[in-house]
């Protein structure tokens, strides 16, 4: 949980390789663990860190229209924590989008990028994955929606995952 005062953002993306069909989702959570909002959106096709950077960029803009000054956000994406460190972003394809969000972020009063294993990610994952079954667009949830629920109480009571690394498994 973030400390007092903050809010936590967790994003995910998503990609179904046999139709490159993108999604993307997220939570935002107070320092107890409480649900704020969520969101989940159908971006139609694309590759997988279009999908990552799209759920940063719909979180961003769901915080700020919350007010939220103050945010850790946590998603399973190296290549992306990667990019948004990159001092210069104009060459990549993605960069006008990362631009984006690196203004909200220094809008804010303190935003932190955390890097995540996917197991810790299983609220805004489950998000994501089911954005892909609705119709193009985004969909704010007030509550948490029926198919996050499992997931969301899970990361409430701290349930621990098993980190499948190659053959074996670890806790």
């Amino acid at each position: 949980m973030p400390p007092q005062n903050y809010y936590k953002l967790n994003i995910d993306g998503t990609r179904i390789s046999s139709s490159s069909m993108i999604g993307a989702g997220g939570v935002i959570r107070n320092h107890t663990g409480a649900w704020i909002a969520g969101f989940q959106i159908n971006l139609g096709i694309g590759a997988i860190l279009d999908a990552e950077a799209w759920a940063l960029f719909h979180g961003l803009k769901l915080a700020s229209k919350l007010h939220i000054s103050c945010l850790e956000i946590e998603f399973d994406s190296a290549i992306l924590v990667q990019l948004m460190n990159c001092s210069n972003l104009s060459s990549h394809l993605l960069g006008s989008l990362l631009g984006g969000c690196s203004s909200m972020m220094t809008e804010m009063d303190d935003a932190k990028l955390l890097h995540i294993f996917r197991e810790a990610n299983m609220t805004a994952d489950s998000l994501a994955k089911c954005s892909i079954s609705n119709e193009l667009g985004l969909i704010i949830f007030e509550d948490p929606p029926v198919h996050a629920i499992p997931a969301y109480l899970d990361d409430l009571a701290a349930v621990t995952r098993a980190r499948r690394t190659g053959s074996c498994f670890s806790l």
